[in-house]
Parts: structure tokens; C-alpha cells; sequence
């Protein structure tokens, strides 16, 4: 099983990875990460004027379906948090072409609209619950 740390390490290298498209392939060179622990969102493209929530789904190819947390130790995270304009979700940490991209508000209405599997996960000192999403659902 995965531990908290490791996981938030590889996190990081899903955020450095998002922020390096963000600046070479799209070309928004004043994009950066916001250092230090912001609930809401990990990078901001101040060309747009939009903040980007970067996951990494490292149990994607277990399961088959991307997991969307909405709640972590009984308090809402995740979705229901966030104020990210737009969600990059990697879903293979070894191979880091493999993103989901959907705005915010189109992720929410996915969930609201249709009746997704809430499934309890993590670790026994740090629950958390999220909905599992089958990837074809994301255009």
C-alpha cells in the first residue's frame, strides 16, 4: 500500500510536469506552481486569468476508473473545495502523456448529474471518499 508521503511526492512531479506543458506546449510563460499548501488550487496561468487543481490517479490502472475525492477525513476536499477553474487529472505516473483535462464546473455537473460510486480509500489515519468516474466518461 501507498504511504501519504510518497504519494504527495509523486504528486509533485505531476504538478512540475502540468506547469512545464503549461509553459513550453501552450506557451503561458508566466504560469507557476503557488508554493506551500493551498487547498483550492496548484498552479496559476495569470495569461487566462485561471487557476489549474493537478491530480495524479495512481490507482487508475488497478481499478479503471479515475477517483474524484470529495471528502477527507469526514470534511469536504477535493471537488468540493477546490477553486480551480480546471482539473488536469495524470493517470499513469510512468507515463506522464496521460492526462484528463476538464473544466471545474464541467467535472461538477458530471458528478451531479449522474450517480457515480462513492467509494471509501486511503489510508486508516487519513480516509477519504471520492466518486470513481469510468475514464470514457471524460472527453
Amino acid at each position: 500500500m501507498s504511504t501519504f508521503r510518497a504519494d504527495l511526492k509523486k504528486g509533485k512531479i505531476a504538478e512540475k510536469e502540468a506547469l512545464r506543458l503549461m509553459q513550453k506546449e501552450y506557451r503561458y510563460t508566466e504560469a507557476y506552481i503557488r508554493e506551500g499548501y493551498c487547498k483550492g488550487f496548484d498552479i496559476v496561468i495569470p495569461e487566462l486569468g485561471w487557476t489549474l487543481e493537478v491530480k495524479l490517479d495512481l490507482l487508475y490502472k488497478t481499478y479503471g476508473n479515475l477517483f474524484i475525492e470529495n471528502t477527507c477525513n469526514k470534511r469536504p476536499s477535493g471537488i468540493e473545495t477546490t477553486t480551480a477553474d480546471i482539473w488536469w487529472i495524470f493517470y499513469d505516473e510512468d507515463d506522464l502523456s496521460k492526462i484528463k483535462k476538464i473544466r471545474t464546473k464541467t467535472l461538477r455537473e458530471m458528478i451531479k448529474n449522474n450517480n457515480y460510486t462513492n467509494k471509501s480509500g486511503g489510508e486508516p489515519n487519513n480516509v477519504t471518499t471520492g466518486y470513481t468516474i469510468p475514464i470514457g466518461e471524460f472527453k
